[in-house]
């Protein structure tokens, strides 16, 4: 059989898995992380967070579940005590556009939040798509609970826009600033980043980070 170069649609090595069907086989990453900061001087600080990350990724969609935690102790007073676990699809459907659903919950125990709750859905589109680099804006709607642990503040019940960047070009490197304005007015407005990044050390501090990817 012969053919012409134009028509050849890909090319790999003798013994190599085809492109294509790589492209279509699932596989699983995990992602486990432990960070301890310290400080000292005029300002005794002690921060510890763990996180596990799961993504299932194919070339039509990506799931992922994830939960962390974080602690802080500033001269003897807990500055940050919040948990969160969630879980977030995507379904690449059409070329570079996309759609979403997630949900994540949990708690911020120095906020007074006894449980918070966020679910969204909404659209997608790649604004860079390369084998190794992709950046997704992502748009649509949400609504959110809020419940504090105190009788004198209201809970917080409210639906409104979800705004997110996804920078998933690695698994350690996923950063997902989420800004949620609220329908119902200026008190449900909240702008959340989470990042696997670790904390910079100076002269009068330290870090310890352990991480573990599969």
């Amino acid at each position: 059989m012969t053919t012409t170069v134009d028509k050849v649609a890909a090319s790999w090595a003798a013994g190599a898995k085809d492109p294509a069907v790589s492209a279509l086989e699932t596989h699983w990453a995990y992602e486990a992380a432990v960070d301890i900061s310290g400080k000292t001087g005029n300002k005794e600080q002690l921060a510890t967070s763990a996180s596990l990350r799961a993504v299932h990724k194919t070339a039509r969609d990506a799931l992922q579940f994830y939960t962390a935690y974080d602690r802080q102790v500033t001269s003897g007073t807990k500055s940050a005590d919040q948990f969160k676990a969630g879980s977030d699809y995507q379904n690449n459907f059409s070329g570079k556009t996309s759609w979403y659903v997630r949900d994540e919950g949990g708690f911020d125990r120095v906020k007074n939040v006894e449980l918070y709750n966020v679910a969204a859905a909404g659209f997608g589109y790649d604004m860079i798509k390369k084998p190794t680099q992709t950046l997704t804006t992502r748009a649509g709607f949400s609504f959110r609970y809020e419940g504090y642990k105190s009788p004198l503040t209201t809970d917080v019940k409210s639906a409104g826009l979800d705004f997110g960047l996804c920078a998933p070009c690695c698994i350690t490197s996923l950063t997902s600033p989420i800004f949620i304005p609220g329908i119902a007015g200026a008190r449900s407005k909240r702008a959340r980043s989470f990042s696997t990044a670790v904390r910079p050390s100076s002269v009068s501090a330290w870090t310890a980070s352990i991480r573990w990817r599969r």
